[in-house]
């Protein structure tokens, strides 16, 4: 290297050197920096996470600052191992530890982490829930909003477990990213403490319209419990004892609770369910549930049969029969079989003759659902704002109670009526309920009185005759009351709604007196002028019964006995009055329905599903078609067409107090509601409507009162499907110009539906059955003075329908001689042919050989057989061998 020389020879400010080298004849040039180097260490890195058989390319990244670029190292990473993170998986059952036998449970996992996620997430990734070696399912894990740490849950469920003491497991398989875990929860899925036991007076069958009383016997630790509530149920399978599958409840006494119901024909599941008493100081029961109970109700389903009047064509008459059988529409099958046109005029050993019957290519078909009304319009009276049902007399048949505000009496209407009684009160009773308030076994009575709640004893009397009121004083200011034992205790409590709060009412020591609860919340309505309404139910499955409450802001709000957040439902209307609880869907999550108005517009109702976790899900709304603002919407869930479905019912009260109106709108089990074509003419004013079995027919019918009415409508309904066919028949048989025929279809049952003749018979013209009559002669070759057997035969083509033409006479006549030769008596020979035979004698016939005698065979006028043309023939006379 010669001559070095210095210089900035690439421009950035810095001095570079150049040295010459002589050797090779080059240049190099050094382009010279000043650098100074600091270093960071950065502690408590997590490691990257992923597959540890992966390698993650790490880089430092320098930010820069005033002075100083930014710089990193990407282009030489370096290679590091990754590792998964740990997670933590947590099981928790509802009910926990334990369920009662049959009982459906709600598992959820709960997954967090240790470690920071860097991004990445377990969202709609699977866990996997066994009891021992039975697969339970699986559910997908989701964010829980708002958790920190995170974590997420998976929910299974509600499902059933094996029976036993079991052991639950929940697995998370884990991924690239993140670690497996699992959980295990031991678990008693069939617990027996305490015993129910449930016992059927009739057995395991009855005859439909038998009385059938179900006994639940409690105990504990093999003695009898002393408290609580029973629910009766119609199914077993059905996960919820409420709405539409409640038979009713009663209240434990010395260890038994009673019901009684009047079941149609059909095979039922039953069960009954023990609250149990958590909430007791002296008798702490945990809940219970029984065995199932088969009960086999024997009977065929009722049927009506009618026909329409014939058309005739030559000899026969075609009819249109419908059979319309009544039956719960759960059968699915209508009914099927024989239909015969019978002729009541024409008994064969003191039955009706049938001329036809539907054939195979002629069934009946082409079922259509109804639901049928027979109203009875029973009695009411001023301001009847409020009702409630019970069985006062025990005997398996609803009777109501309906409390006229504006009259200040009670009325209760004893098995749909027309038996009634009458209790006056020392204020206007407003709102009414009912349940046993002094653990007596029977059904009492408590109403709003004014400034005082009051309670009604019940003594059993056939005649609704009730015991000394009861006062609770310093109450006031009602709007609706609800009656449940809310806080298990074994004690019927009160919910009262009032204008401008909700309140508990404690039922104490179970003597029909109640103490005001310390807190309550501020939801509240309007009172006695709009008919309230409010219901109870379990609507977060956690073995509390629960409220739900119209608020009269348009808005509604469940209320959790066990307190927590409760939950604001907005309907978007301008007032809200009255809720009906029922589980829809049949998903084991309670439900509800919403009646609401608005000042200007049609009235509605909304339902809204349970997610069983404290929230609802709207459900498409349907109208009342009522226009005028000011509509108040009563609504009602019950079971009208029997199909194990809960349907709606409304009434429609106008402020105007014109066009009343009562609606049924049936279920499909999916939220899907139809209006049903079901005429319900209301009194005035229509509120506050009641379903229950009135009638013991064991079917959901309907009471309305009539607020602005001194009378109440009652709706006595009954599931119906009718098929129709046509039948072909034969004239019946008579003279045109005599009386006519009583004709009926008689539909003569299946394995199902009962035998059924129409009442209403058809009059149908007779007419005569057509002969025809052939003569012969043998021989018919004749000696003169000697004699030949004329035959005459009657001949018909058609059912004689039990008719018969033996023992009448046929007259021989000779047309030549103009001579008549004598009688014949018929004799029965097939279905169709009759004959009767004549031997002439000397002098019947021409005493000339060659002689042509032309003979004839005549009938005479008859009842049922037109007179037909004589039969004739021809004899040759010839001369004597």
């Amino acid at each position: 290297p010669l001559s070095p020389v210095v210089g900035d020879f690439n421009g950035d400010g810095f001095a570079d050197v150049a040295v010459a080298n002589a050797i090779d004849n080059s240049v190099s040039v050094a382009t010279l920096q000043p650098t100074v180097a600091v270093t960071a260490t950065v502690n408590n890195v997590p490691v990257p996470v992923g597959n540890p058989a992966d390698k993650h390319d790490v880089f430092a990244s320098y930010a820069g600052d005033k002075q100083f670029k930014a710089s990193d190292s990407s282009a030489n990473p370096t290679p590091i191992a990754p590792q998964q993170i740990v997670t933590d998986l947590k099981l928790a059952a509802d009910p926990a530890g334990r369920s009662l036998i049959g009982q459906k449970v709600k598992l959820t996992a709960t997954l967090t982490f240790k470690g920071d996620l860097q991004g990445h997430s377990v969202e709609n990734e699977k866990v996997t829930f066994t009891a021992d070696t039975t697969p339970l399912g699986t559910a997908e894990l989701h964010l829980v909003d708002g958790s920190n740490p995170v974590a997420y849950t998976a929910k299974l469920g509600p499902t059933a477990l094996p029976a036993g003491k079991i052991t639950i497991k929940a697995d998370y398989g884990g991924d690239q990213n993140f670690a497996a875990s699992s959980d295990t929860l031991p678990y008693d899925a069939d617990s027996t403490d305490p015993e129910v036991d449930l016992a059927v007076s009739t057995g395991e069958t009855a005859n439909a319209g038998d009385t059938v009383t179900l006994t639940a016997t409690v105990k504990s630790g093999g003695t009898m419990a002393q408290l609580g509530t029973v629910d009766f149920c119609y199914t077993a399978s059905t996960p919820l004892c409420t709405d539409i599958n409640r038979i009713g409840s009663a209240q434990v006494v010395n260890g038994t609770a009673t019901v009684s119901f009047t079941p149609y024909a059909g095979t039922y599941e039953l069960r009954a369910d023990f609250a149990g008493t958590p909430g007791s100081l002296w008798y702490n029961y945990p809940q219970g549930r029984s065995q199932p109970r088969k009960l086999v109700v024997l009977g065929g389903y009722p049927t009506q049969t009618a026909i329409t009047p014939p058309k005739r064509s030559g000899n026969n008459d075609t009819y249109d029969v419908k059979v319309t059988g009544t039956a719960p529409q759960s059968l699915k099958t209508p009914p099927t079989g024989t239909v015969q046109i019978q002729d009541m005029s024409n008994l064969v050993g003191g039955n009706p003759y049938s001329l036809g019957e539907n054939t195979g290519s002629n069934p009946l078909a082409n079922p259509q659902l109804a639901i049928a009304n027979m109203p009875t319009t029973l009695i009411g009276g001023g301001g009847a704002n409020s009702a409630a049902t019970a069985d006062f007399d025990g005997n398996g048949i609803r009777d109501v109670v309906i409390a006229l505000k504006d009259d200040k009496k009670l009325i209760v209407i004893m098995n749909g009526g027309p038996m009634y009684s009458r209790t006056f009160t020392d204020g206007n009773p407003y709102p009414v309920a009912t349940g046993d308030f002094n653990n007596d076994a029977l059904p009492d009575i408590v109403i709003g009185n004014g400034d005082k709640l009051t309670v009604y004893p019940g003594t059993g009397s056939p005649t609704g005759q009730f015991g000394a009121p009861i006062d609770t004083p310093d109450v006031s200011d009602f709007a609706a009351i609800v009656a449940r034992d809310f806080d298990l205790d074994g004690h019927l409590d009160l919910f009262i709604e009032h204008s401008d709060r909700t309140q508990f009412y404690w039922g104490g020591y179970g003597t029909g007196e109640f103490i005001g609860s310390d807190g309550s919340w501020p939801y509240g309505n309007s009172g006695s002028a709009t008919a309230v309404s409010a219901d109870t139910g379990d609507f977060d499955n956690d073995g509390w019964p629960d409220l739900i409450v119209p608020n009269n802001n348009g808005s509604v709000w469940v209320v959790y006995i066990t307190f927590g957040p409760n939950t604001k439902i907005d309907t978007g209307g301008d007032y809200t009055w009255t809720v009906a609880a029922a589980d829809f869907d049949k998903d084991g999550n309670l439900d509800f329905a919403v009646g609401f108005g608005n000042y200007e517009g049609e009235s509605a109702v909304q339902v809204y599903q349970g997610n069983g976790d404290r929230s609802f899900s709207p459900q498409p709304k349907f109208n009342t078609n009522y226009a005028l603002g000011g509509t108040n919407v009563s609504v009602i869930a019950g079971d009208f067409n029997a199909d194990g479905y809960a349907d709606l019912a409304m009434a429609d009260y106008v402020a105007s107090g014109s066009n009343p109106d009562v609606q049924i709108w049936t279920g499909d089990g999916n939220f899907g509601f139809t209006k049903a074509d079901v005429p319900i003419t209301p009194q005035p004013g229509p509120r506050a409507p009641v379903t229950g079995d009135f009638n013991g027919d064991g079917y959901a019918d309907l009471i309305v009162p009539g607020s602005t009415a001194n009378q109440t409508t009652a709706a006595f309904l009954s599931p119906t499907v009718t098929v129709s066919t046509s039948v072909d028949a034969l004239v019946p048989m008579g003279d045109p110009g005599g009386a006519k025929h009583n004709i009926v279809g008689a539909y003569l049952s299946d394995s199902n539906f009962a035998a059924d003749t129409s009442t209403t018979p058809q009059a149908v013209q007779p007419e005569k059955l057509d002969l025809g009559i052939t003569l012969a002669a043998n021989p018919s070759q004749v000696p003169v003075n000697q004699s030949t057997t004329l035959t005459a035969t009657l001949t018909t083509q058609a059912d004689l329908q039990d008719h018969s033409l033996a023992g009448q006479e046929v007259t021989f006549h000779n047309t030549t001689l103009n001579k008549d030769l004598g009688k014949g008596t018929i004799s029965w020979i097939s279905s169709t042919q009759y004959i009767a035979t004549y031997v002439t004698k000397p002098g019947d016939l021409s005493p000339k050989v060659g002689d042509k005698d032309v003979l004839s065979a005549t009938l005479a006028s008859n009842p049922y057989f037109a007179t037909p043309t004589p039969g004739t023939t021809t004899v040759t006379i010839t001369a004597t061998p």
